[in-house]
């Protein structure tokens, strides 16, 4: 315990909060907090050199951790919704790579504007080096538990 309070449930409680928000913001914009998982990283792929994109439905699946039949459903969502387009991958013509739409792109900087609100406001109360504080220390427990799991798993 730190100060009388449970680290973790502190931290849990923040996610969750921020998480409901968001979800709020973005239902505006006709899209789920899961969506915009998967769009924001289509967007994070392809913005990255050619050789290091890793933009396949699986790879996606695998790093935000969901499951297949939850994945199909959101590909097929996205891509019913307009926002994604299946490729074929070229790296494993087996699978298929996500590709976001000019109908998307153009949304993205809305989205992203949304998500940015969202913490925005949960950050007003603090001074700018509390922020830069806090950021730092989240950034440092992110990288000690991505870590962890790459040891975990091998990598």
């Amino acid at each position: 315990m730190i100060g009388g309070v449970r680290p973790e449930l502190s931290l849990q409680e923040s996610a969750l909060l921020l998480r409901v928000e968001l979800r709020r913001l973005l239902a505006e914009h006709q899209m789920t907090f899961q969506q915009w998982a998967v769009v924001r990283e289509i967007y994070a792929q392809e913005v990255m050199p050619e050789g290091n994109r890793k933009g396949s439905v699986a790879a996606i699946a695998a790093r935000l951790q969901l499951n297949r039949p939850t994945m199909a459903r959101l590909v097929e969502q996205l891509r019913h919704d307009g926002w994604i387009e299946l490729l074929p991958d070229p790296q494993d013509e087996r699978s298929q790579c996500m590709i976001l739409t000019a109908q998307s792109r153009n949304s993205y900087t809305m989205w992203q504007a949304a998500s940015t609100a969202v913490v925005e406001e949960s950050w007003s109360t603090y001074s700018r080096h509390e922020q830069q504080l806090l950021m730092e220390l989240l950034l440092r427990m992110v990288y000690q538990m991505e870590r962890e799991q790459a040891v975990q798993l091998g990598i």
